[in-house]
Parts: structure tokens; sequence; C-alpha cells
């Protein structure tokens, strides 16, 4: 399964993963770029350090989506993103869909994972290194993440072969990438290269064993000390080993280690385990599982943090390994509907993130934001460095174990004109109520003035598409892309309505953009065409998208459209004919489910219209397909068609019924009745 192109992926299947390296790359098959990259580092006898024999085991609903009023050169150390003073002062009542996008932050507030969901990009110590004795080739299947999990879908299976080891096991690891290299190395305590985890209190994780009574130790720390505890590597970990023997059940059961009073301002060796022979007499294998590991912190940190779009996919499923991607255009859309409730400083959280990437991305200084990134911090693990000699942006991608190779996508990497415009549209709101961040403002006009350099005859193109080292500016012109250009170009305008010269510059840019909008009327039947061929002038009249009509309505006001408000209602209702299906809406004219974004947008353009009774419908429907937690599904059901193809990949770009975040955020916008295309972000 495909999923969205705000948003675009690949088709191969997922594996554990590792943080994307940096240029150069190998030459890519088709829309999948491979990047030749260590997952595993291969040891045989080393550990966080030597392990002592074990001594005695230790063990230790559902949400009414109800409206809610809005509210007010050598390489350098990877810098921690400045997080905002946490204040965390919200305005009840909170509908849902924006509850779950503050708690999906707020999960991360207090935790640190080594390891949640397989691929999900929340793990910080990626790297994964074999330790046993005697000293052998690593084990086939002796470590594995798609096993059922205690909570979610996978956790991870280890196999310890008491037969041909006196003990074995692993470290997850950060592992370094030197600049200029594009394959991690090692790391035992040669590069500086550990996690400052300072404020965290516990360790915890679940696990069970396969029958029950194994016994296995796990810990943490302790990278780069000797067999007696004392340090001896260039860069230790700041704290010697620390460790626990637990006896295991069938069934799960959560341990913690203690952290308090150690020193954890740089831990490269994240989490451990052991299993021996002597702690397992007349056993010939330790098989158990392995579940959310996490460092937890008492106080919230609110660090810049981006949010995975999709909750993960089951692991043999063909799109899982997007599961780590956090596309741009849902979280700045989330970044907006927590802005508009309020939650300040949960929005700028998603705001520090992208501004973070923009000066941070690995090959560009144009200041151009990536169409996805890797869900969680935005910065590359501590001793991962770019070319430069610099941190980066983390980009989204898996590892294939089989094939040895990092793959990337090729629409993630890529640069599309609309979502640097939702970008604008996102830190341009939550400017608005941090007047004191002018990095954010500026980070607008900074992606404002690169898309004016993409300024054709007709409107502005699309883009830029491509991998690093071969991307090309693309020609065709969106109809949705230029829509959200007037918006955010508007809101520019008055931004910066104290420096004349840029304000009108900017202003410029929004009626050069209405201006293709308009043209584009009435292209496709009665509705607006999707966009023009890669003439940038000729009607794309293949597919007619539903927000190509919902969002020009939004962005142009009634009085924009041919027959103003009339004419508005007009379309509204023709779109209701053609795309209408059971309480909602689809995402063009086929008609096979419904897309639950598209529904929230119809509740928006209801409510700018002044039908009340409408948008009722619109949010009850909402309502009736929101899911426990709060969120939104993409679809009714998987599988949804929306009649236009993967870029780079002849594979059709359909919707799943999994919870989306830019759904989501569609859902809070309609139940706070807010305008995200309004420059003023309120109806």
């Amino acid at each position: 399964m495909a999923i969205h192109p705000h948003r675009d992926l690949t088709t191969a299947a997922p594996t554990p993963s590792a943080p994307a390296p940096t240029p150069p790359y190998a030459t890519p098959p088709a829309a999948v770029r491979a990047i030749a990259i260590a997952a595993a580092i291969v040891l045989a006898g080393a550990g966080c350090a030597e392990a002592p024999k074990p001594d005695s085991p230790t063990s230790t609903t559902s949400r009414t989506m109800a409206p809610s009023p809005s509210a007010d050169s050598a390489p350098k150390s990877a810098p921690t993103p400045t997080p905002p003073t946490p204040t965390l002062t919200p305005t009840p009542p909170t509908p849902a869909p924006v509850e779950f996008i503050a708690d999906s932050l707020a999960r991360l507030d207090q935790a640190l994972y080594v390891f949640d969901e397989a691929g999900d990009g929340s793990g910080a110590f990626t790297q994964r290194a074999f330790m046993g004795a005697p000293e052998g080739t690593v084990p086939p299947d002796s470590l594995r993440e798609d096993a059922p999990g205690h909570t979610g879908d996978t956790a991870i299976e280890a196999r310890v072969d008491l037969t041909q080891y006196d003990w074995a096991g692993y470290m997850f690891l950060t592992g370094a990438l030197p600049a200029g290299e594009t394959t991690p190395v090692a790391d035992f305590g040669m590069h500086d290269a550990g996690h400052d985890l300072t404020g965290a209190t516990r360790l915890t994780w679940w696990a069970r064993g396969e029958q029950g009574g194994e016994t296995v130790e796990f810990g943490t720390a302790g990278l780069g000390y000797s067999e007696e505890g004392i340090p001896e590597a260039p860069y230790p970990d700041s704290s010697p080993r620390i460790a626990m023997p637990v006896l295991l059940t069938a069934e799960w059961q959560q341990f913690s280690l203690d952290l308090d009073g150690l020193d954890l301002s740089r831990i490269a060796c994240g989490f451990e385990w052991v299993a021996a022979g002597w702690a397992n007499p007349g056993a010939e294998e330790v098989v158990f599982f392995v579940d959310e590991v996490r460092f937890e912190f008492d106080s919230p940190r609110l660090n810049p943090m981006l949010l995975r779009s999709y909750a993960p996919a089951a692991v043999d499923s063909p799109d899982a390994f997007i599961n780590g991607f956090a596309y741009t255009y849902d979280n700045a859309a989330a970044a907006i509907a927590l802005s508009q409730a309020g939650l300040h400083d949960r929005a700028r959280q998603i705001a520090d993130a992208l501004t973070w990437v923009q000066r941070h991305d690995r090959a560009f200084t144009d200041g151009r934001i990536r169409n996805a990134y890797a869900a969680g911090g935005p910065a590359s693990a501590p001793g991962w460095f770019s070319a430069a000699g610099e941190p980066f942006a983390r980009m989204p991608g898996f590892w294939d174990a089989d094939a040895g190779t990092w793959f990337e996508d090729f629409y993630a990497d890529s640069t599309s004109t609309g979502n640097m415009a939702w970008t604008i549209l996102a830190l341009l709101d939550v400017y608005r109520h941090a007047p004191d961040r002018a990095d954010y403002l500026q980070a607008a006009r900074d992606l404002g003035d690169l898309v004016l350099t993409l300024k054709s005859a007709t409107g502005f193109t699309g883009g830029w598409e491509g991998f690093d080292d071969a991307q090309t500016q693309v020609t065709y012109a969106s109809t949705e892309h230029n829509v959200d250009l007037v918006a955010a170009f508007e809101g520019l305008a008055a931004a910066c309505a104290g420096d004349p010269a840029a304000s009108e510059a900017y202003a410029a840019g929004a009626e050069h953009a209405r201006a293709f909008v308009r043209t584009m009327a009435d292209q496709a039947g009665p509705f607006y065409a999707t966009g023009t061929l890669a003439d940038s002038a000729t009607p794309n009249r293949e597919v007619v998208p539903l927000d190509a009509q919902t969002w020009t309505v939004l962005a142009l006001g009634p009085a924009g459209l041919p027959g103003g408000a009339d004419g508005a209602r007009a379309l509204m209702d023709q779109v209701g004919t053609e795309f209408g299906v059971d309480c909602g809406v689809d995402f063009n004219t086929d008609r096979d489910g419904i897309w639950l974004e598209g529904t929230a947008q119809m509740a928006v353009v209801w409510t700018v219209l002044g039908e009340g009774a409408r948008r009722a419908e619109a949010v009850a429907c909402l309502d009736a397909h929101a899911l426990p937690d709060g969120s939104l599904p993409a679809a009714d059901h998987d599988g949804l068609t929306t009649g236009f193809m993967v870029s780079g990949i002849d594979q059709p770009w359909l919707y799943p019924h999994r919870a989306h975040l830019g759904a989501t955020a569609w859902a809070a916008f309609a139940l706070l009745e807010v305008n995200p295309l309004n420059p003023d972000g309120v109806v």
C-alpha cells in the first residue's frame, strides 16, 4: 500500500532502522536510493562492560470530539536545540484531536526510547552490537524486531544459543558517523558520541520469556570501561555499567533500573542484555522478548520534536517502512492546531523542529524544507556529522538487512512548494503567540524568498524532486500549491509590514498565485483542475482532487470565487454530489470511501460559508469515525484511492485506515472553527 503525497513512499519491506547518513550516495534504483551503511555492528567478546555472572534474579477510553473555543575544520558536537520554557497552560476544554496531538508530544517529553516500535524513528540508540564468549560470528536470528509487542505491534525477540556460547547478548549503541563518511563506525568510547541523559531517573523495559524461568541480565552505560569498572577509552560513558539479573516469566512484566545519582551526561550504551549458561543450567537456548525500553524523566523537557504521520503499520505490511516518517505538511498542520487551541508551548516544539531542520540540511543551504523527516528529535545523533562536519537533519528511511543497505524515499528527500507554504503558515501562526521568537519569522521569510524563485509566467511551479545530488526543478504548477501560497504570501506580507519592500514582494507573490488559481476554475467540469502539465500552462484534467476545491474557498474566501458566496456554495453543493460518500466525502470523484481529512475540510468550509447545520453533519461524521485515542484515520478503510501515482514509482497513491496526523489536525480545525488558510488563522 502506498500513502500520501504530501507525503510519498516506496515499497521495499521494512527492517530495523538506522539514522540517515550523509552524501555521497550509491546510485538509486527507480524511486528508492540505496546507501551503504552498517546497521548492525558485529563484534564478539565485547560489551558495555564485561558481563559479570548474574546474582539472584530481581523483578521489579474513548473520547467524544466536543468542539472548543479557540485561544488566543573538525567535526563539532551536535548542539541541543533550545526548548521553550515549560509552562503548559492549555485553555480547556480541549477537543480530543488536539489532545491526541499534544499527548503525542507529551509521550516523548519524559521518555527517551531505546526501542518502542520497529522502524518508528523513536529509538535513540540505533546501532546493534553482538557480544559473546567464546568469540564467533553473529548467530542467525539472534535479534529480531518483529515479534508481537507488549503494546503496539512489535517487540524484540532475542535468542542466545548456549550450546555455542558460554554467554552472549546485545548492546544498543549510538555508534558514530565521522564527517565525510557514509557508513557509521563501531564506537566503544573512541568518539564523543553519547547522549546527554541528565535528568533521567530510571531505565524501564518490559520483558517476558518464551517458556518462563529464563534468567537474563539487563543493564546500561559502562561503554569504554574495563572489567574492573575503570574508564580506559578516550570518551567512556559518564557512568560505569549498572545492571541487574531478572527471572522472566511467560507473561509480560515491567522492570526498572534506578538511575538517581548517576552521571548521565554522556551515555553511548543505552541498553544491553546478557544470557549465560551458568545462570540457566541445563538450557540449550534462551529465548525472550523485550519491548518499550526507555529512559524516563520526572520533568517534561519540551524538546523540539516532529511527530510521525501515521500510526505504525504491522511489520509485515508493505507500507510499514514509513512508520518513522514525519511528513512536513502533517506536522505544520498539527502546529497550527496546537497554536489555535492555546497550547503554545506544544506548538513551539514543532516550530522549533521545523526551523532546526531548515538550518541544518545535510546538502542545501538555501533554506528549503524537505517533504518529510525522521520522526522524533530533529538532530542527528551525537557523533553523527554531515560532510561539512556539522550535525544534520535526520531524514527518514529504512535499513534492509538482506541487502546491507540503507534506503531513502524519493518524495521524502524532495521539496514541494505546497509543503513549504504550509511550513510558512505554521511558523507565522506560532510566531503570533511568541513575537519574541524572531527566528520563526526569519525562517518563514527564508522559505518565502525561496518560493519566489519558482515563479513562472502563469503561477508558481512545484519545487524540486530527487535525491540530494540529483535534484531537479519541476515545471508543472499545482492548484493546491498556489492556493497555499495565496495564504502564505498574504501572511508574510502582513507580518513584514515594517519592511515595505519585502511586504510588497510577498503581496505580489500572493496575487500572482491567486491569478493562477482563477485560471484553473471550471477547467475540470464545474471544478478547479488539479493544476497544469509540465508546460506550466495546459490544465491537467486527469484527476479532480477535493482539496483543490475546499482549499480554494478557504484561501481566496467566498468573495474571491466566481459568483462570490453564492458561487462558493454552488461549488460545494456540486462537491457534495460528485465526491459525497455516506456521511463524508472522498478524495476524488470515484467515491470509493470516506477521506476523513477531506470531510474535516468540508466542515471548515461550511463554517466559513455560515452553513451551521451542514457543518454539524460533517462534524458528526468525524465523530463517528474517530478512534478511541481521539485521532482520526486517514480513510474509513484501507486502500482508499486518490487517482494519483506516488512520485517516482509506478504505484497508486492510497490512504490507509490508520491514525493520521493530517486528518487529526483538520478535525481539530473543524472543532475549533479555525480556517488555517486564512492569514489571521481563524474563521
